[in-house]
């Protein structure tokens, strides 16, 4: 029996239509010539409330990629190469997640303040920090590793890598910055985070191929790719860099173009300084001619009017469906003539991107009365490391060796903590919208120190303040009921400070040590604490919830920014060639021992110094590092050496308006001027409101951090 042929089989699917949008937007202006369109089927992650957004996608990787429609009319009238020509191999591109949502291209987010800085918008950096501020993935590299047990640090570059001119982004950039720019007069000393923190050598750079190099220490160092300070293109004078575009920059240099050209340049130019004019013609944030490598490049800088970024058709960046970032087209920022006047611009609606620095926790009730006639959000974004405001005494301070002696001593640092009403500074000075406590990150942090550290002396106890400050020998007072110094003259303390966010905490210290018996002068002039002029100072931490984020920092003294040892600091960061070496003095009381610096009887300073030092050498999330984390922030508390006022409050730029069609902006984030996944940034149907008056969101509704549905609302 003849067996039937078989039934063919079903043809294939018809392949998917492209998407073909039939308008679009390019910077602002809807066009009806437009590229194709990724699906926008991609869904992002939920994020439970609180937690903290994440950019570093790690999906499936898109195998088809879209361009914005800027781009394509720019290659279409061949301007500009096609994309997979501009950008490097499929494995090398950088994918990023977006907050909500896939974006649609197109419009110029605004930013209306009283001054321009382009700030993270401008970002260039090797690596880039996620929403928490912990965690680092790479950005203009492809990747770093750690070998020999953390002495040898190894970078990989991008394959096909450009600048913003179309140039090739290569090794050669990258060696140059190491080799040239390291040498006078563009670089002296290096920074304490670049020395071994057990010999004290700089850095040793090598190449290891066309598209790796290597950091080698003496010792283990895991800290370099946390730190927030420029690991860019940006080779200022004495600031590390480490790449630059050397077809651009070795034009201002006499090494290459020769001292009489140089010459001429300065004298045109109307420069006296080499290190100015160097610092102005290659500081890619004032020169729009400099090529960038970041998702916006300059294209106008003036300081007293404007600022305008315009998108890098460059930039290696992509969303999980292929599309190149960033969405946004450009940003632009309008300067104000004061800070008042530009906020009520917000409560017009003409401010779209968050700006963070231009924002203040007084406002807040007006920010949200004005928010659905600007529709716009007001977001939260505070300082994580717990220590908005504390108080600092220097102990290098000797110029009264009364007061100085009185600053070295414990006692009297703890008896000043109990004096304070916590409570009352919170809400006066911060709207209750902080968390009295001493310094200590959040709980969630790997170097929380525990409830115990945290709440140390935070009750404000009077009658065991005054019973110290009677047993320090301050038990005389005057008629006023100010305490007497032993000579028989008040004792006082002065209070050199003029930031004006802080204008009522000063105010309310006055008048609770008071209430000790001690006469706090408040003088609202700069403080020079920093320089050793002045002995009361400002110890917060705006990024220390990492204490290895930096090393000029406010944990240690390893720089001017501690306060409380800034001579100490001075000499750990110059090498041991200016500020106060180890070794006995007898002018400082009480004696320290001959080995210790004469500001530090306990040894504490220099405790802090040696784990800050000794944790660098260990993993960031190790079990080692963590408690080398908790022994610092124990210690500021336990010594005094600290005293914290206020944390988690958002006081210094922590208030985030943005409009509500823009999108993709975290809720939950550390203290930051825009964000730092601003490249994911866009508007709604790519329709901005700069170049399209009266233009509303059709979607979504006006939310604040003080609203009960915050965290639900879209």
């Amino acid at each position: 029996m003849i067996k039937p042929a078989p039934a063919p089989p079903p043809p294939p699917p018809p392949a998917a239509r492209p998407i073909i949008p039939a308008t679009c937007y390019i910077k602002g202006e809807q066009v009806t010539s437009c590229p194709e369109a990724s699906p926008h089927t991609w869904i992002a992650p939920t994020i439970p409330p609180g937690d903290f957004a994440v950019w570093q996608y790690e999906g499936v990787r898109p195998t088809k990629f879209y361009e914005s429609p800027m781009s394509a009319e720019l290659v279409k009238a061949g301007k500009l190469p096609p994309l997979d020509e501009r950008v490097p191999i499929p494995e090398d591109r950088m994918y990023s997640a977006p907050h909500d949502e896939i974006g649609v291209y197109g419009g110029v987010g605004r930013q209306t303040m009283h001054f321009v800085f382009m700030g993270e918008l401008a970002l260039s950096n090797f690596g880039e920090r996620e929403a928490d501020g912990f965690i680092w993935h790479p950005f203009v590299g492809k990747s770093w590793q750690f070998e020999d047990d953390g002495r040898l640090l190894v970078f990989t570059m991008r394959d096909g890598l450009k600048w913003s001119d179309g140039e090739d982004f290569d090794m050669e950039d990258v060696e140059f910055a190491w080799t040239d720019l390291k040498q006078p007069p563009y670089m002296g000393t290096f920074p304490v985070r670049y020395r071994d923190p057990v010999t004290g050598n700089d850095v040793k750079w090598s190449k290891i191929d066309d598209l790796n190099f290597a950091l080698r220490f003496d010792s283990p160092v895991y800290n370099i790719m946390e730190s927030r300070m420029n690991r860019g293109p940006d080779c200022w004078i004495n600031q590390m860099c480490w790449y630059s575009p050397k077809h651009f920059l070795t034009q201002f240099m006499p090494e290459y173009a020769g001292q009489a050209k140089i010459d001429q340049m300065m004298k045109e130019m109307d420069f006296a300084e080499f290190n100015d004019f160097w610092n102005q013609n290659t500081y890619s944030y004032f020169n729009a001619d400099s090529p960038c490598a970041r998702a916006w490049c300059l294209e106008v800088y003036d300081s007293s009017s404007t600022g305008i970024i315009t998108r890098n058709h460059y930039f290696w960046g992509f969303d999980p469906e292929g599309n190149q970032l960033p969405y946004l087209d450009g940003v632009q920022q309008f300067r104000m003539e004061s800070r008042p006047v530009a906020v009520f611009r917000w409560f017009a609606g003409e401010h779209d991107i968050p700006a963070t620095a231009a924002g203040s926790l007084d406002e807040v009730p007006s920010y949200i009365q004005n928010m659905e006639a600007g529709d716009y959000s007001v977001y939260r974004w505070p300082a994580m490391a717990g220590n908005d405001s504390g108080l600092g005494l220097a102990a290098t301070w000797n110029e009264d060796p009364f007061l100085g002696e009185l600053f070295r001593t414990k006692d009297f640092r703890i008896a000043l903590a109990l004096a304070f009403d916590r409570d009352e500074i919170n809400e006066v000075a911060f709207n209750g919208f902080g968390v009295p406590q001493m310094w200590a990150p959040r709980p969630d942090n790997p170097f929380y120190p525990g409830d115990d550290i945290r709440d140390l002396y935070v009750e404000r106890d009077l009658a065991k303040a005054n019973q110290m400050l009677d047993a320090l020998g301050l038990d005389q007072r005057d008629d006023e009921g100010f305490r007497l110094r032993p000579d028989g003259q008040r004792f006082k303390m002065e209070m050199n400070f003029n930031w004006s966010l802080l204008d009522k905490q000063m105010e309310v210290w006055v008048t609770q040590l008071r209430d000790v018996g001690i006469e706090l002068k408040w003088n609202n002039v700069p403080n020079r604490v920093r320089q050793g002029e002045h002995y009361m100072g400002l110890a917060s931490a705006g990024y220390e919830y990492n204490p290895w984020i930096l090393d000029n920092t406010t944990v240690a003294p390893l720089g001017q920014n501690f306060v409380q040892a800034p001579m100490i600091g001075i000499w750990y960061l110059s090498k041991g060639k200016e500020g106060m070496p180890p070794g006995p003095d007898p002018s400082f009381l009480p004696l320290a021992p001959a080995e210790n610096f004469p500001a530090d009887p306990s040894g504490k300073l220099k405790h802090l110094t040696d784990i800050w030092l000794e944790g660098r050498q260990h993993p960031q999330f190790s079990p080692e590092r963590a408690e080398y984390g908790k022994e610092i922030y124990r210690t500021h508390t336990e010594e005094m050496i600290t005293n914290g006022m206020v944390g988690f409050s958002g006081f210094f730029r922590g208030v985030a308006v943005k409009r509500n069609n823009m999108r993709n902006v975290p809720k939950t984030h550390v203290l930051d001027h825009f964000g730092y996944m601003s490249w994911n940034y866009y508007f709604e149907d790519g329709k901005d409101n700069m170049n399209n008056p009266g233009n509303r969101s059709q979607k979504y509704r006006s939310v604040s951090f003080l609203d009960p549905d915050y965290f639900d609302a879209q």
